[in-house]
């Protein structure tokens, strides 16, 4: 990034900063952290969705249909989310 002649830093569709990688950091916006944060989410992200698959996968090793898999993947991902409010 710090190669880049122009960045362009956007939050949902608006425009934050723009310039040079050093003259963004020098408005207080720090680029290394903002891609170190937006790499988290995106591995928390992928690993969520891993995590369903592998439920998913577990079911349909059950002998169940893919509908019942389905079903059954939802129902344990409300009762999670029940338990995490808890």
């Amino acid at each position: 990034m710090e190669s880049c002649s122009k960045i362009l830093l956007l939050k949902d569709g608006n425009a934050l900063a723009h310039g040079s990688y050093s003259d963004i950091n020098a408005t207080g916006f720090n680029i290394k952290d903002i891609l170190e944060s937006y790499n988290q989410a995106m591995k928390d992200k992928d690993d969520k969705n891993t995590k369903t698959k592998e439920k998913y996968t577990d079911e349909i090793q059950k002998d169940k249909s893919p509908e019942k898999a389905v079903e059954k993947v939802k129902e344990k991902s409300a009762e999670e989310k029940e338990q995490e409010k808890a």
